[in-house]
């Protein structure tokens, strides 16, 4: 019998396992980037399943589990708000929140950095009105990308100084993970180094998704119980 492998399924939206006792789980919400474009097939090393053996690997977190939510040639202010209670709030036991989002705005809508700090602060209230906590992740470097462009190195700047500087009082996330720094060139911070680029200048390779993950350091971030809805007692 005639036998064909494929790398990809596209039928399969979600799998659901039993658990016990009640797991939490972190959710990683992002476009192509945090789907795995440029990762190794049947290997499993996209920065999900990097952060996945990480938290594994340390005691207070063995437990939590990671779901990949990215989906491809999305944007953060389309896509992502459609879907943010689908794909995110609806997963049983979700309690952290990654983003990494909004390349695509910049890239292919020339979206500026209001316009995605306001789709970012959506998601954010969103969470919080869920009680989950939400991270967000530096936007990272393109710039030896085709679609490159100079004004879109600005927004990505200073969308991810938002990112990096937004406290609570501002409606920023809970926390943040400069992807953007480990991963770029130093020489030249608009371009991923040559070894974490896959070969479009904006997706990353093997290493560059093994080397994000080294901006998560905090791993007790995700031992937090949430406290931004309180329990009704009664």
């Amino acid at each position: 019998r005639y036998r064909r492998k494929t790398a990809h399924w596209y039928v399969i939206s979600a799998i659901e396992v039993s658990s016990s006792p009640r797991k939490n789980v972190v959710v990683c919400f992002g476009d192509s980037i945090t789907d795995g474009r440029g990762s190794t097939d049947d290997k499993q090393n996209r920065w999900t399943d990097v952060l996945a053996k990480k938290l594994n690997s340390y005691e207070k977190t063995k437990e939590v589990a990671t779901v990949n939510a990215g989906i491809g040639a999305t944007f953060v202010r389309k896509e992502a708000q459609e879907r943010f209670e689908r794909d995110v709030l609806d997963i049983k036991g979700a309690t952290y929140i990654i983003v990494l989002y909004g390349i695509n705005d910049i890239m292919f809508d020339n979206a500026n950095a209001e316009q995605i700090i306001e789709a970012y602060k959506t998601l954010i209230d969103k969470a919080h009105k869920s009680n989950k906590f939400i991270f967000g992740a530096t936007i990272l470097p393109f710039g030896k990308n085709s679609n490159f462009n100079q004004n879109r190195e600005k927004v990505r700047k200073e969308v991810n100084e938002w990112i990096r500087n937004a406290g609570k009082d501002e409606e920023g996330f809970d926390d943040f993970f400069d992807f953007d720094k480990v991963v770029r060139d130093p020489q030249n911070e608009q371009n991923l180094l040559n070894i974490y680029d896959s070969v479009d200048g904006l997706h990353p390779s093997a290493e560059g998704y093994k080397k994000m993950v080294d901006a998560i350091e905090d791993l007790d971030l995700f031992t937090q119980e949430p406290h931004f809805v309180e329990e009704d007692t009664e």
